[in-house]
């Protein structure tokens, strides 16, 4: 009779399955973190086309059509943003913890950012009326001008 011991097999496949699950955990957090940065990159783009002041006419219409356009564009974001939150909702689940406080937070910056964009383009509709008269007396004024 032969008595073999795997205890030392296994505590070493123990180990080492645990360690590749913890990388697995970090490589995912990793995804989740640079898809929320390019989400919210994406979002930064759009406020700050929004909430760009326009130089004449041409520009204030531009910003306008970009501001109708946008819900579509915000619409195609949901896809991405429904994956990201998928992704942080599978690291909560295996209760990962991100060593920054921003870092945790961000899926909930991500989720709010649609919204966010929203709520500037609806600010910005009275700037842009008010730059509108603005132009539009402008350019009254070098009608009167030009006719003189």
């Amino acid at each position: 009779m032969f008595k073999v011991s795997t205890k030392v097999i296994r505590e070493n496949l123990s180990a080492k399955h645990t360690k590749i699950a913890g990388e697995m955990i970090e490589l995912i957090a990793k995804i989740a973190k640079r898809d929320s940065v390019k989400l919210l990159s994406e979002f930064d783009k759009f406020n700050e086309k929004v909430e760009s002041i326009p130089k004449n006419i041409e520009e204030l219409s531009a910003i306008r059509d970009f501001m109708t356009t946008l819900p579509g564009e915000l619409e195609k974001q949901q896809v991405a943003i429904k994956q990201c939150m998928q992704i942080y909702e599978t690291l909560d689940m295996f209760h990962h913890r991100f060593e920054d406080e921003e870092e945790q937070d961000r899926v909930f910056v991500v989720y709010g950012a649609p919204k966010e964009v929203m709520e500037r383009i609806s600010k910005q509709q009275g700037f842009l009326d008010k730059e509108k008269e603005k132009f539009v007396k402008q350019m009254d004024n070098n009608k009167s001008d030009f006719s003189a």
